[in-house]
């Protein structure tokens, strides 16, 4: 079908140039010189330009339509696949909050430490929380790409996050 759109600008483009050969009086001859020289060149640049500017106008009519086809495609399977692996997609996502939760008790605990032994650990403490809180933070990217049907991206992730977690 492109192609059939594409060869239609190239004949109608070679025909203008042609209609236009034979209205200024050449012979057969002289017009197959010309478009030996470089007229055909000329031609091939209007052909390009009406072929971009068809394309440029094919994608504005219809991106809108087929963004909206591909966004119910996408969650279409979304929805097969929480289907398919709902249970473990919860268990996943209580894991995490969870780990939240342990997150903020460790905090909260921390806080209410006295000054003098806050100050002892404050900067293990900083260290570790921020770990901690990427660790979260890449587990979740976890959840989202494997919900998203990106298992080789989940997978780098869970690769990320293992070499990460031999840190501590």
């Amino acid at each position: 079908m492109e192609n059939d759109f594409i060869m239609d600008i190239l004949n109608n483009t070679l025909q203008e140039l042609l209609d236009k050969f034979r209205t200024d009086g050449l012979s057969d001859s002289e017009i197959i010189d010309k478009f030996s020289e470089q007229k055909i060149e000329n031609a091939l640049s209007k052909a390009t330009e009406a072929i971009s500017s068809g394309t440029v106008n094919t994608l504005e009519n219809t991106m809108h339509k087929r963004v909206l086809e591909e966004r119910s495609n996408t969650a279409q399977f979304m929805a097969h696949n929480n289907q398919i692996w709902g249970n473990a997609f919860v268990a996943s996502e209580a894991m995490y909050i969870i780990a939240l939760e342990a997150g903020n008790d460790v905090n909260a605990y921390a806080l209410t430490l006295e000054k003098e032994q806050y100050k002892d650990i404050m900067y293990r403490y900083c260290v570790l929380g921020g770990l901690y809180g990427r660790a979260c933070q890449q587990y979740l990217e976890i959840i989202h790409l494997v919900k998203g049907g990106f298992a080789d991206g989940a997978y780098a992730r869970w690769r990320s996050l293992f070499e990460f977690t031999t840190f501590f």
